[in-house]
């Protein structure tokens, strides 16, 4: 069993579609077929199987996708961390983040051109996040609300669908799609107040004339996941990061159901922030302009791209 094959698997597994893997990983398909099939050939299982023109997992191939995520994540970040090791001159970005789904993987992606770079996060609420910005402890801000402020540049870098996170057996775990007056009177689990996301859920809700019922706060995305296997709140997941949390979490953990909610209004919106008075050091320059080229990617693809999806992103300008 060769890393690649590990790799070209991965890729098939998220987007169940030979052509466009094929695309992505810019080999032919029947290389990318051939490889597949050496695979489950080797492992003695049947790791696909056809829905019309497109592919699927079947079980073995989802439980199976879940388990070498990590350890492809795993070895990507031991790659990176060898070429640091001979480094000469470090470039640090420092990042105020609250979208850590939206960064994670262009980071790393990005480590792998520019292995000079250290990136240092800290994870705040908004006027944390400020007065890090203001007071030059950090150079970017990646968070779910825009600054009110005339001295910081906020733009719109994305946006998209909040879907609902609830138990399998919650009464609504099998609808289709649900609306936001229908979540009146669930009790939800969320960050504390303070924080983007809070901030951007409760105006949502707000919007509708309702007072979301927050009973449970965690200051870790993570553990908003777990209150929710547990059968006592509901939650959200922007519909971007689900696709990649499913192989994760949600593969290894099936008590969990997403479901759509109908209302144009429950998005979630990222933003990139920065002061406009103080100049960006080069490395924080050319970051941004890494995630600007993103963008177009993730927009084709429908949720935040992987490492291995990155990879076929074009060289820096």
């Amino acid at each position: 069993m060769e890393l690649t094959q590990l790799r070209y698997f991965y890729i098939v597994a998220k987007n169940q579609h030979i052509t466009k893997s094929a695309q992505l990983l810019n080999i032919s398909q029947s290389a990318l077929s051939i490889s597949i099939a050496n695979l489950e050939k080797e492992l003695g299982v049947k790791l696909f199987h056809k829905r019309g023109r497109n592919i699927e997992l079947t079980p073995a191939g989802a439980m199976f996708a879940a388990k070498i995520r990590p350890a492809l994540i795993e070895l990507q970040e031991a790659k990176t961390q060898i070429m640091n090791l001979s480094s000469e001159k470090v470039e640090d970005i420092t990042i105020s983040i609250e979208a850590l789904d939206f960064t994670t993987q262009i980071e790393k992606a990005y480590l792998s051109r520019h292995p000079k770079v250290h990136f240092h996060h800290s994870f705040d609420t908004t006027a944390v996040a400020r007065e890090k910005l203001m007071g030059n402890q950090c150079d970017i801000c990646i968070s779910y609300t825009a600054f009110q402020d005339p001295e910081i540049h906020s733009e719109l870098l994305i946006e998209s669908p909040l879907e609902l996170m609830v138990h399998k057996n919650h009464p609504l775990a099998q609808r289709k799609s649900v609306s936001l007056k229908e979540l009146a009177d669930e009790p939800m689990t969320c960050l504390p107040p303070g924080y983007g996301f809070r901030t951007m859920i409760c105006n949502i809700f707000r919007h509708e004339g309702i007072e979301p019922i927050i009973s449970y706060e965690a200051c870790e995305f993570s553990q908003l996941s777990f209150s929710v296997e547990a059968n006592a709140y509901i939650s959200f997941v922007d519909k971007l990061v689900r696709d990649e949390a499913l192989y994760t979490y949600v593969a290894i953990h099936p008590d969990l159901r997403i479901v759509p909610i109908k209302d144009e209004i429950c998005r979630e919106q990222i933003y990139l922030s920065y002061p406009k008075a103080r100049k960006i050091q080069p490395a924080g320059l050319q970051f941004i302009s890494y995630i600007h080229r993103c963008i177009p990617l993730i927009k084709e693809l429908g949720h935040y791209p992987s490492y291995a999806e990155l990879e076929g992103l074009g060289e820096d300008d």
